[in-house]
């Protein structure tokens, strides 16, 4: 897993540092329980960037996720966001309908969506800081275009302030390999 460089990160604090225009961390903002569409920090993602026009992340990480998408563009690599904000009613509409998918006692269903999902109220796209890039689904990432889409990310995406929190890294406990989940460093560390 490659890094974020020392230099990349000094350019992404500097550009948070100039701009201050990240959503301090509330426990509304922690836990998912606002409105992004009434907070100034947050805006909506522009249809050139997703195939949802209703989906908001903080100002900060759409400029650094416009900086990343354009350079992989210009590499014939095509990014775009299927997922960002989710405030504590989207994440548990989520929660229930994989509650729902699963049979078991009650620990067995929670262990098997937490592999994946976290509970309402304790999500990173809660933030404003996190995206899932391209699909969710892991058979596609290990498609030899999205191998080669993960590739250009894996090489590049720390240079715009993102890194990937749930890695491969065997050693990384928590939530399971999502090669599509990228976190805006910058703000998230903050949070």
């Amino acid at each position: 897993m490659k890094r974020v460089t020392l230099s990349a990160f000094f350019a992404s604090i500097c550009l948070l540092l100039w701009s201050q225009n990240f959503a301090p961390a509330t426990v509304e903002i922690l836990t998912g329980r606002f409105n992004p569409k009434d907070d100034p920090a947050f805006v909506r993602i522009p249809t050139d960037y997703t195939r949802n026009s209703t989906m908001y992340i903080q100002r900060d990480v759409l400029k650094a996720f416009i900086l990343m998408h354009n350079a992989a563009k210009k590499d014939g690599i095509n990014l775009f966001v299927v997922s960002a904000t989710r405030n504590f009613k989207r994440q548990a509409e989520i929660w229930e309908r994989k509650w729902d998918l699963n049979c078991g006692m009650r620990i067995d269903r929670a262990t098997a969506i937490l592999q994946y999902s976290s509970m309402p109220g304790t999500s990173r796209h809660h933030w404003g800081t996190d995206i899932d890039l391209c699909s969710t689904e892991n058979y596609v990432w290990e498609t030899k275009k999205y191998q080669k889409v993960l590739a250009w990310l894996k090489a590049h995406a720390h240079e715009y302030g993102f890194f990937m929190p749930y890695s491969d890294d065997p050693e990384r406990p928590g939530y399971k390999y999502e090669p599509w989940h990228w976190s805006y460093y910058p703000i998230s560390d903050i949070y």
